[in-house]
């Protein structure tokens, strides 16, 4: 697999070119960080602090439990992704977050992300993309469970996921490691185990793809695709200078960030001041 770097930065350069100091503050945002068990939840936020976090290393979920026990996974969240970016504003949001595998994440508070807005705008943007990209993802995720037969949708996710995971460097077209159980499996798809379980079997046996000791392969790629009508155009993952908010006159991304900047606080520090006689919108 291709090494990458920061899986939020790499993510976030599909929606256009990150500067120097966009990656600097980016990196900074993700330098605290805790580790937390697979199989357990996010601590709940309490009173006005909403929390949201960055998934650094490791995968984790957004989920509903229901009265009766049963739990409906909304999400699936991979390094790069940042739990509850659509609902991190909201008094009182009606989603959990948890971990499937072990996690590595960063906690940033819901003032933090808005002093960002006001303070990088282009960051800012590029956070709007992600989340327009959750949402899309989500979309898809309504059309698995209302309309796609069961065959159609297992294959439709985990292709998603291998799509996903190729941007961060975590998967190859021929496959990726996969933490996922077949009970994750039913929970995000609205199936039983049993039925995944029957799903899965009948993939393999048409030589379509193969799921076993935690690692998706996909044996014909295209035959799949075509089973499962993928069209990964719904991702976004194309040219950053396609994207609506692309600078066309922006350089390249650069490296990531300088080791020696300051450590991570709830305060980002303001933009400078322009100099005297400067245009404040040259930026």
């Amino acid at each position: 697999m291709e090494k990458k770097g920061s899986p939020l930065i790499e993510r976030l350069r599909l929606s256009g070119p990150l500067s120097e100091e966009d990656v600097r503050v980016t990196t900074i945002l993700q330098r605290n960080t805790k580790r937390y068990p697979a199989r357990t939840d996010f601590p709940r936020a309490t009173g006005n602090q909403k929390a949201l976090y960055i998934i650094v290393h490791g995968w984790a979920c957004t989920f509903k439990d229901l009265q009766d026990g049963s739990r409906q996974v909304i999400d699936v969240l991979i390094p790069g992704d940042i739990a509850g970016l659509r609902t991190g504003l909201l008094t009182s949001p009606a989603q959990s977050f948890g971990t499937i595998s072990e996690v590595e994440a960063a906690e940033i508070s819901s003032h933090a992300i808005l002093r960002l807005f006001e303070q990088w705008p282009r960051i800012a943007s590029s956070l709007l993309w992600a989340a327009g990209q959750d949402s899309a993802i989500l979309a898809e995720r309504l059309v698995d469970i209302g309309r796609r037969s069961a065959t159609a949708r297992i294959a439709h996710f985990l292709l998603e996921l291998g799509a996903r995971l190729q941007v961060i460097g975590q998967a190859t077209h021929r496959g990726f490691p996969c933490p996922l159980t077949q009970h994750d499996l039913a929970n995000a798809l609205g199936l039983t185990a049993i039925h995944v379980n029957r799903v899965l079997r009948e993939l393999r046996e048409r030589n379509l793809l193969a799921f076993r000791n935690a690692e998706v392969e996909f044996l014909d790629r295209k035959r799949l695709a075509a089973l499962a009508q993928f069209d990964p155009g719904y991702l976004n993952h194309q040219s950053a200078r396609d994207t609506p908010f692309a600078d066309p006159q922006a350089p390249a991304g650069q490296d990531e960030g300088d080791a020696s900047a300051p450590p991570p606080t709830d305060r980002i520090a303001p933009r400078p001041a322009p100099r005297r006689g400067t245009n404040r919108n040259s930026d």
